[in-house]
């Protein structure tokens, strides 16, 4: 649970009325990138398709690539 807290501190937040922005740098994307990828594998179904948990990570996953 701390490494958890110790990732979380390394985001930060600023938020609008209607926009919320995340700032973090590669590594902590990368940290980010590994434990869903650890998770997302735990929502394909029999077929090896994604759930809509696994589907909705994926996408996420996605979110924390830097170009």
């Amino acid at each position: 649970m701390n490494k958890h807290n110790n990732l979380l501190s390394k985001i930060k937040v600023s938020s609008s009325a209607d926009t919320t922005k995340l700032s973090l740098d590669e590594d902590t994307a990368y940290e980010i990138r590994e434990l869903a990828s650890d998770e997302v594998a735990l929502h394909f179904d029999e077929n090896y398709e994604p759930t809509e948990e696994g589907w909705i990570l994926e996408h996420f996953i996605d979110k924390f690539y830097f170009e």
